[in-house]
C-alpha cells in the first residue's frame, strides 16, 4: 500500500502549540519517535487509537480535526475507524477535557489553601492591631513588624525577591531601579527608596532609587 507523506500536516498542528522538533513533540506527547515516523510516512493505519490520543491532547486539537488532516474517511471499512469510533472518542475526549478543567480548580484551590494557611497568623492578629493604633496613636508601630511576616513568607513561597531594601546603598541598573528624582548614569550610587520585586528570573517592579548624597 502507498502512502502519502504527511509531515507537512503534523508540522501545521505543532507550530501552534509552540513546539519546534519532533524530539519535542515525543517527549511532551509521550509518544514514541517511532510511531511518529509512522505518522509523518502516512501509515496511520497502523497507529493505536490511543496513540491518536495522545497526540490530539498534546497539541490541544481536537481528535476529528487530526484524522480530517491525516486523510483518514469516516467511513466503515476494514482496519479504518468508524464514525461510532469516531463519536466514542469524541465523548472521551470531551470528558477528559472536563477531567482536566476539574483538577485546574482543585489545584488553584489547594494553592489558596496553602496562601490561607501561611497568612492565618497575619489574618488574624492584624485587625486587632490596627483597632489598638485607632485606640492609641502612640501605639509602638515596632509591634507591627512581626505581624507582616506572614506575608513575607508568602512571597517568598512563591518565589518572590526584593530587589535591595530601603535605605541601601545601590550601583543604579537602569534595568531593575526606577529613578524618581535627579540624574544618574548607571554604575553611579543611588539609594533605595521604595522596593522593587522579581518573580524567579521576571521582573514585576523596578526598585525607586535617587542619586546618593
Amino acid at each position: 500500500m502507498s502512502h502519502t507523506d504527511r509531515t507537512a500536516q503534523l508540522r501545521a498542528f505543532m507550530e501552534p502549540a509552540g513546539i519546534h522538533s519532533f524530539r519535542e513533540l515525543s517527549r511532551q506527547t509521550g509518544i514514541s519517535e517511532k510511531q511518529l515516523r509512522k505518522l509523518r510516512r502516512g501509515e496511520v493505519y497502523q497507529v493505536r487509537l490511543e496513540v491518536w490520543w495522545q497526540l490530539a491532547r498534546g497539541l490541544q486539537v481536537s481528535l476529528i480535526d487530526l484524522f480530517q488532516a491525516f486523510g483518514i474517511p469516516t467511513g466503515a471499512s476494514p482496519g479504518q475507524p468508524t464514525q461510532a469510533d469516531l463519536d466514542a472518542l469524541r465523548q472521551e475526549y470531551q470528558y477528559l477535557q472536563q477531567q482536566l478543567q476539574q483538577q485546574e480548580v482543585q489545584i488553584q484551590q489547594q494553592m489558596k489553601q496553602a496562601a490561607l494557611d501561611i497568612l492565618e497568623p497575619w489574618m488574624r492578629n492584624w485587625p486587632l492591631a490596627a483597632y489598638r493604633v485607632q485606640q492609641d496613636p502612640n501605639f509602638a508601630a515596632s509591634k507591627l513588624l512581626k505581624l507582616v511576616q506572614p506575608v513575607e513568607k508568602l512571597l517568598q513561597a512563591w518565589g518572590v525577591e526584593a530587589i535591595a531594601s530601603v535605605g541601601e546603598q545601590v550601583s543604579y541598573d537602569p534595568t531593575q531601579h526606577q529613578l524618581v528624582a535627579g540624574e544618574l548614569e548607571p554604575g553611579q550610587p543611588a539609594v533605595v527608596k521604595r522596593v522593587g520585586y522579581r518573580l524567579n528570573d521576571q521582573l514585576l517592579y523596578r526598585a525607586e532609587v535617587v542619586p546618593a548624597r
